[in-house]
């Protein structure tokens, strides 16, 4: 799978430049210990389908025989419908630079914290919108021609975030809002250099 040889790859890289796992964090998001469950890709896979076809297949369309990272998923599932809070980072509230700074550090252990702007500042190589892959960030410019969103790519032209009118959802990029707004897609810098150790599958 695409994501499985990108983090062997970054894995070999890793251990021969002992590259770092992120910076040092601005902000506030409290990263969730991973959790105890154990089992192989596969099996994660299977529990994920089974949990959620309806919602991510039938209702947006993501096919989850094609994904990369099923945790991914699972935690997008159980984040769903948590309402919006500014500088918010738990299920009380989030906001959407907090929602992937605990989604990068539960799946990869990488740290980037901050606001949208500071995390595509400082952790982001800007790709071209139609080299998405799962696990990438999107970024928008919706306020006073700054970045102040970002989200999180899923495929198929979705993506989950966090919104100030609907907490945690998923959207598309196709929709005219996010058409008009979205500013740059990238790839977080340490994606390439992580341990397969650290990572949650």
């Amino acid at each position: 799978m695409r994501l499985f040889m990108r983090l062997l790859n970054g894995a070999l890289l890793g251990i021969l430049i002992m590259a770092p796992l992120g910076a040092q964090g601005k902000g506030n998001a409290e990263v969730p210990k991973p959790s105890t469950d154990s089992g192989s890709f596969l099996e994660n896979l299977q529990k994920i389908q089974a949990r959620y076809r309806n919602l991510f297949e039938n209702k947006f369309g993501l096919n989850l025989d094609f994904i990369d990272n099923p945790q991914l998923f699972d935690k997008v599932a159980e984040w769903m419908g948590t309402p919006y809070r500014y500088r918010g980072s738990s299920r009380r509230g989030i906001n959407c630079s907090n929602f992937v700074s605990m989604l990068y550090g539960y799946l990869y252990n990488i740290d980037i914290r901050g606001s949208s702007r500071e995390i595509f500042k400082d952790y982001i190589v800007p790709i071209p919108k139609n080299d998405l892959q799962e696990s990438d960030l999107i970024f928008f410019k919706i306020r006073k021609n700054s970045i102040s969103h970002v989200g999180i790519y899923l495929g198929n032209n979705k993506f989950a975030h966090a919104t100030i009118g609907k907490g945690v959802i998923i959207s598309d990029l196709d929709e005219d809002y996010y058409r008009k707004y979205f500013y740059s897609a990238g790839r977080v810098k340490d994606f390439f250099a992580i341990p397969l150790c650290f990572i949650h599958f």
